[in-house]
């Protein structure tokens, strides 16, 4: 049997797997990594197989993890996304951060921001799960 060809490694198809890399990383034992990954996002990606990930100022912290976990993360996006060479971080200016705002200001996070949160990585662990919660309007007890 002959492989089947891969489709062209772009900024979109890594956008659609990116929560499917975190999970790899975090059922690889690292898990705080993989939640420093949720919080960059692909900016580029070259032909030749270079990420560019870019983070918001207020989440250098997660951006330094990602940096020391280079080795993990690039290994995971590998077996996820074939055609990944290399990635690199990289600070995002004010405008060109989600929203605009440029993320300087920590925003409060809400009992009902984690119940959102924890909801939605359920939600994305379980095809049956998510189908149950949007179902049922399942809410989570804090």
């Amino acid at each position: 049997p002959t492989p089947r060809p891969q489709p062209p490694l772009t900024r979109e198809r890594l956008q659609g797997r990116w929560g499917d890399v975190a999970d790899l990383l975090r059922r690889g034992g690292r898990k705080l990594l993989a939640e420093a990954l949720q919080r960059l996002e692909p900016l580029a990606v070259t032909p030749d197989g270079a990420v560019r990930l870019g983070y918001v100022p207020a989440h250098d912290t997660f951006a330094t993890a990602v940096e020391g976990g280079r080795a993990e993360v690039l290994a995971a996006l590998r077996e996820l996304v074939p055609g990944v060479a290399a990635i690199t971080v990289e600070r995002m200016a004010p405008a060109a951060a989600p929203g605009g705002e440029g993320g300087d200001a920590p925003r409060r996070l809400t009992t009902q921001d984690v119940q959102q949160q924890r909801r939605d990585q359920l939600a994305n662990s379980d095809p049956l799960l998510k189908a149950a919660i949007a179902a049922l309007d399942l809410e989570l007890l804090p």
